[in-house]
């Protein structure tokens, strides 16, 4: 199977993160949290976590072929800081400014092989995961309005970004790491064992979980957080299940392009995958824009707020369609390529 196709299963999984991370943005500003489903809770972090893999496979793609320099790199990082901080002055959870970082820190391991990857992930998860048990994760934290104090001081910004924020590059970056190490093998030719060995890896995380947590909840609340999947905080047991399930997704992505009939859909999803950072801030600005101005905010119903979300994906895809067949990237996508390469 040619490149092109296998970066067009790349840019379908992209949207369908894209689709995870609309539907539990908008739950979560849409429907009062008594009302939110322990399932769909289950997703929280997993659609996010993709789209860093998925940065990761990207961002090894193009440095095996030369396409980018660590100056562009870097460059394109710096735009992303900018960009992800005046987005958290809209939507605290922003994800871009942590990319910025991890894109950044990205560069020094851009050169490994695979063995020395895989070395630098488990450091990563392991440092992480000592700080978990060193360090008090609830500083800066009212976890009742979820508001972070001190955000914008040195101190508390240092100690969002790497430890306890929504995204902390530690572990978080383990997500690039493993995306840098698929981009070593050939996804498509291996496509159906990653989406087996990936679930399988998954299920067998997510049964020990369910069994450990409970135990440790008897004997202290904390440690039982620290064996959950979900992100807050980030357990080694979270990394796993988002770097299965990141596998899963993207190897269905590519088994699907090998079903003929469904390639006019996934062509045309896989349009809105190639805008992903220009639609990410739309459905900030725009679709919980809109909602403030309708009066939504927290006054839907988990499937109210889940149709809201399908629909904005949808004229999503519609916009990424009608926008490619003039211009080859998204505007924000143009934008970073002006001023940063």
């Amino acid at each position: 199977m040619s490149s092109n196709k296998r970066l067009v299963g790349l840019d379908f999984a992209r949207f369908c993160a894209f689709v995870g991370m609309v539907l539990v943005n908008f739950r979560i500003v849409l429907t009062p949290e008594a009302n939110q489903s322990a399932f769909v809770n289950f997703f929280e972090g997993k659609a996010a976590a993709l789209f860093v893999v998925l940065a990761g496979v990207g961002l090894g793609l193009a440095f095996a072929k030369n396409k980018l320099s660590y100056t562009v790199i870097l460059k394109r990082a710096a735009f992303l800081m900018i960009l992800g901080l005046l987005n958290s002055l809209i939507f605290p959870a922003d994800i871009i400014h942590y990319y910025a970082v991890y894109f950044a820190f990205g560069c020094w391991f851009l050169p490994l092989p695979k063995r020395g990857l895989i070395l630098a992930i488990i450091v990563v998860v392991m440092v992480s995961f000592t700080g978990l048990l060193a360090l008090n994760y609830d500083v800066g934290w009212d976890w009742k309005t979820l508001e972070y104090e001190g955000f914008w001081t040195p101190d508390g910004f240092i100690r969002n970004l790497f430890y306890n924020g929504w995204h902390p590059v530690f572990p978080w970056i383990a997500f690039l790491l493993y995306g840098m190490w698929l981009s070593k093998i050939d996804i498509v030719t291996h496509a159906q064992n990653l989406a087996v060995y990936g679930f399988v890896i998954c299920a067998v995380l997510i049964v020990i979980s369910g069994f450990i947590s409970p135990i440790l909840n008897e004997i202290e609340t904390d440690l039982g957080l620290l064996t959950g999947v979900v992100p807050v905080p980030p357990t080694p047991f979270y990394v796993g299940v988002g770097i299965s399930g990141a596998t899963v997704a993207i190897g269905i992505c590519e088994l699907l392009f090998k079903l003929d009939w469904m390639k006019p859909l996934l062509r045309l999803m896989s349009k809105a995958g190639r805008i992903s950072l220009t639609l990410y801030i739309a459905h900030i600005v725009i679709g919980m824009g809109m909602f403030e101005e309708l009066g939504w905010i927290g006054a839907l119903t988990e499937n109210q707020s889940i149709i809201a979300s399908l629909v904005f994906c949808v004229l999503s895809m519609l916009f990424a369609t009608l926008w490619m067949r003039m211009h080859k990237a998204g505007p924000l996508e143009l934008l970073m390529r002006k001023i940063a390469g």
